[in-house]
C-alpha cells in the first residue's frame, strides 16, 4: 500500500513480484466527496479474491483479488491512523492512533466490529490514550493490540472488555507489531522482542525463607520481596512456621491477602 496525501494507491503483483501495477482508491467518495485525507496501510487478500485494506479511519473490501475497492465501512467520526488490520470469520480489529490521519496527538485505543458484512457494521471504540500500532485476532472474539507506553491488551469478548496483559515488558517499551501461532503462544516486537510464555501455572521455586542461625543484640528488620510474575493476581499466605519469640511479622498487617500481577 502507498499514500501520499489524499493519493491512495494498492500495488498488486501477479508475477511473484517481477512487475506491480498500481490502483489508486483516491477518487472513491466518502458521504460524497473525494475531499479528504486517508493514508493507507495495510492489506489482507485470500485466495478466494475476498480482500480488505485499512486506511485512516476506513476499511476497504475487494472481491475480485484487488482489481477493484470499495469503502466497507467508517470505523469512527475521526479519521484517525490505522496502522494494522486483522480479520477472522466476520470480526476485524484494528489499533488505531492519534486523532487524524497521520496520528497525530498522543491519543490511540482500539476498535472491534463483529458484523464487518452487515451493510451497516457497527464498531467497539476502547480508547488507551497512548497510540497503538499492532493487532492479532485469535478468533471472531479474542484478539490482542499493542502500542506504546509497554501497552498490550487483550480481550476475550469482541472487544467489550479490554484487559492490560503487559507482564514482563521492559517499562517505556514502545511495541509496535504481534503475531501469533496459538493461545499461548505469540510475539511482540518493538524496541525489544517478546515471545509470550505459556499461561499454564507453574509452582515458585521458593516458598520458605531460612534465616539460619542468626544471632544479633540489636533488633534487626528485613524485607522479603515477593513479585507476581502473572497475567492474573494470586492470593499470598505469609506465615513463621516454627514459634519463635525471636522472629514476628510486623508488616502486612494482613497476612493473606491479594498480590497483583
Amino acid at each position: 500500500t502507498h499514500s501520499i496525501k489524499n493519493n491512495r494507491i494498492i500495488w498488486r503483483t501477479t508475477d511473484g513480484g517481477a512487475t506491480w501495477t498500481p490502483n489508486s482508491l483516491s477518487f472513491i467518495p466518502l458521504n460524497g466527496s473525494t475531499n479528504y485525507y486517508s493514508g493507507l496501510t495495510d492489506i489482507i487478500v485470500y485466495s478466494s479474491g475476498i480482500g480488505y485494506a485499512s486506511s485512516s479511519g476506513l476499511i476497504w473490501k475487494t472481491t475480485n483479488f484487488g482489481d477493484t475497492w470499495n469503502i466497507l465501512s467508517q470505523t469512527s467520526n475521526i479519521l484517525s491512523w490505522q496502522e494494522e488490520i486483522t480479520h477472522y470469520n466476520n470480526s476485524i480489529l484494528v489499533p488505531y492512533s492519534g486523532n487524524d490521519c497521520a496520528g497525530g496527538a498522543q491519543d490511540g485505543g482500539m476498535r472491534f466490529s463483529i458484523n464487518i458484512d452487515h451493510p451497516y457494521p457497527t464498531w467497539r471504540n476502547y480508547t488507551t490514550h497512548y497510540p497503538m500500532y499492532g493487532a492479532f485476532l485469535l478468533s471472531s472474539s479474542e484478539g490482542w493490540v499493542c502500542g506504546t507506553n509497554k501497552g498490550i491488551y487483550h480481550t476475550n469478548d469482541s472487544g467489550i472488555t479490554w484487559n492490560l496483559k503487559n507482564c514482563g515488558i521492559e517499562d517505556y517499551d514502545n511495541l509496535d507489531d504481534m503475531f501469533f501461532i496459538g493461545p499461548d503462544f505469540g510475539w511482540v516486537v518493538g524496541d525489544n522482542i517478546y515471545k509470550l510464555n505459556n499461561s499454564s501455572k507453574m509452582l515458585v521455586n521458593k516458598d520458605t525463607v531460612d534465616f539460619g542461625d542468626s544471632c544479633t543484640i540489636a533488633t534487626v528488620y528485613d524485607t522479603v520481596t515477593v513479585k507476581n510474575m502473572n497475567f492474573e493476581s494470586s492470593t499470598l499466605d505469609i506465615s513463621i512456621l516454627e514459634n519463635n519469640e525471636f522472629y514476628s511479622i510486623i508488616k502486612p498487617d494482613y497476612l493473606y491477602f491479594p498480590v497483583p500481577a
